[in-house]
Order: C-alpha cells, then sequence, then structure tokens
C-alpha cells in the first residue's frame, strides 16, 4: 500500500525565453523581460493579454512523508481555434501567498511553466496573482484545499475486489478511480501484467465500487490463481474538491485534488 501528499509555494517568478530550473532574483526577471519576441505559439508574448489564460492546480498525494500541497501553474495561449500550452512567460509572473507568507515558485519542467512544492495543508487562505509587467492582471483565492482521501481495498479470494472511500463527501468532491495493470509472477516466476480493457479508469458515484476481475481485465480470478504463483491489485483513486474561490473567475481559474494509491496483494 503507498500513499502520497503535496503542498504549494508562493513567490514571484518570471521565465525568459531561455527557461531554467530555478527559482527566479528579482534582477533575473527584470532581465528577463528584456527578452525579444520570438511570436511562437509556445511564448506568451505572441498572444494578446484577452487570449491567454491560466490554471491553478493544488495536489495532494498521500504517499508522501509530509502532509504538504505540490502547486502547478499552467498558461494556454488561444489563436481562436486552438489552445497551447504556454512555456515562456517573457513579461507575465505569478506571486503564490499562503496565510500572507510568500512562497518562491520554480520553472516547470513539465506541461506546468511554474512549480511549488511542500506547501502547507493547513493554510488560512491560499492567494495567486498574475502580474504583466507591474500591471495586476487577476488576483484571486482559495480558502481551503483538497483533503487526504481515505481509501480501503479488499479481496476475498474470489473474482471481485472492493474500493471503499471511507471519508465520502459527495457534496464537496468528485471522485475518480483508475485501474492499474494487474502485476503477476507466472509458473516459470516471469513478469506477467493483465491490462484493463476500455479506459481502466471510472467516476464513483457511491463510497463503495466492486471490481469484477473478468469483466475488467479479461481473466477470472481461477484463471489468475491456476497461471501464475503470484498477483498484485492496484488502484489510484482521486477526490477533486469543488472550489469557492474568493472572487469571481475571469482568467484566472482554480482546482485541487487529492491522490491515494493502494495496492493488495491477490495471492
Amino acid at each position: 500500500m503507498s500513499k502520497r501528499t503535496c503542498v504549494l509555494t508562493t513567490a514571484m517568478l518570471l521565465v525568459g525565453c531561455g527557461g531554467g530550473g530555478g527559482s527566479a532574483t528579482p534582477s533575473e526577471q527584470g532581465s528577463a523581460n528584456n527578452s525579444n519576441c520570438g511570436n511562437m505559439p509556445e511564448m506568451a508574448c505572441t498572444y494578446p493579454l484577452e487570449k491567454l489564460t491560466t490554471k491553478v492546480t493544488f495536489s495532494h498525494s498521500s504517499s508522501s512523508l509530509e502532509d504538504v500541497y505540490t502547486l502547478y501553474i499552467r498558461m494556454e495561449g488561444n489563436n481562436g481555434q486552438t489552445s497551447t500550452p504556454i512555456q515562456i512567460l517573457n513579461d507575465h509572473k505569478f506571486e503564490l501567498t499562503i496565510g500572507g507568507v510568500s512562497f518562491p515558485l520554480k520553472a516547470g519542467n513539465g506541461g506546468e511553466v511554474l512549480t511549488a512544492h511542500n506547501l502547507p495543508i493547513n493554510g488560512q487562505i491560499y492567494e495567486l496573482y498574475w502580474y504583466k509587467g507591474d500591471d495586476l492582471i487577476e488576483r484571486n483565492a482559495v480558502q481551503s484545499l483538497a483533503e487526504p482521501v481515505k481509501v480501503n481495498l479488499y479481496t476475498d479470494a474470489s473474482d471481485n475486489a472492493q474500493i471503499e472511500v471511507s471519508n465520502w463527501q459527495p457534496d464537496n468532491y468528485q471522485y475518480r478511480v483508475d485501474l492499474f495493470n494487474l502485476s503477476c509472477d507466472n509458473l516459470l516466476g516471469e513478469k506477467q501484467t493483465y491490462v484493463p480493457k476500455g479506459t481502466g479508469y471510472f467516476t464513483l458515484e457511491e463510497p463503495v465500487a466492486f471490481i469484477s476481475f473478468s469483466d475488467k481485465y479479461g481473466v477470472s480470478y481461477q484463471q489468475l490463481v491456476e497461471g501464475n504463483q503470484s498477483c498484485e491489485f492496484m488502484v489510484n483513486v482521486d477526490a477533486e474538491k469543488k472550489l469557492t474561490p474568493t472572487d469571481a473567475v475571469n482568467k484566472l481559474s482554480f482546482s485541487s485534488y487529492s491522490h491515494t494509491t493502494e495496492s493488495k496483494k491477490l495471492f
């Protein structure tokens, strides 16, 4: 059984055309502002302000040793037909504060432009400021984030497994289950995997869901036992909190998730 946790951090960071992996100082931000716009779709300067939006995601994973959040900031530019992820901020910058304390943001290395790690889970208010140069584009905040989702996984040497969310809160959260591959050691001691049929994920409508191995993996429990020395069943449950920002959402949107991964040895 594994669990994960993440938190956010706040500070101002400006990423220039060269990118980079660390947090930026004010002087570095100033020099980055002088870079020329290359009119590339991944550059913020390519788009007028009305064509830019920013998504802010707070993620908590129950596998971490500390109860914290990770923050991801993703900008998109829309050319009227498609939206493109922004990787170069030019003169755009963001500031994150939690309970009035500023946290540093760093350049992302995935689909995000900025990240912040090890953010406190019990912050009084999580505020984000978006600037273009010295002009404030938008400020918004949320007062609480997704709490850790608690998951129990049961098997009983039958064709069914049971997934239970013990802190079920359907009025405040939406839940999704992702099925991992069944991981087995066959009779020859070799690794054998069974892939979920279809998408492998589904929305959880009740606190308890039953999984049939025959239906979801195309192999019965008895067939698993007959063809393998051991097998492990693993799922991930995401809980997305329904957030209410302090101000009306315009160009800056918020989301908050908690993730828990649970595994169970079938035999």
